[in-house]
């Protein structure tokens, strides 16, 4: 039974998860400086 419990409790979580990720993207406002993006060093090997 405490098994049963703790798959329903993740699935639950998982669930709020989701639902949190849906909402930040939703209402994500992303916006790209290309001089930043530019200046960012990349490494060589």
């Amino acid at each position: 039974m405490a098994y049963v419990e703790g798959v329903v409790e993740m699935e639950r979580r998982e669930r709020t998860l989701q639902q949190t990720e849906e909402e930040l993207r939703k209402n994500a406002d992303i916006a790209v400086d290309e001089a930043t993006l530019y200046r960012i060093l990349v490494p060589v090997w």
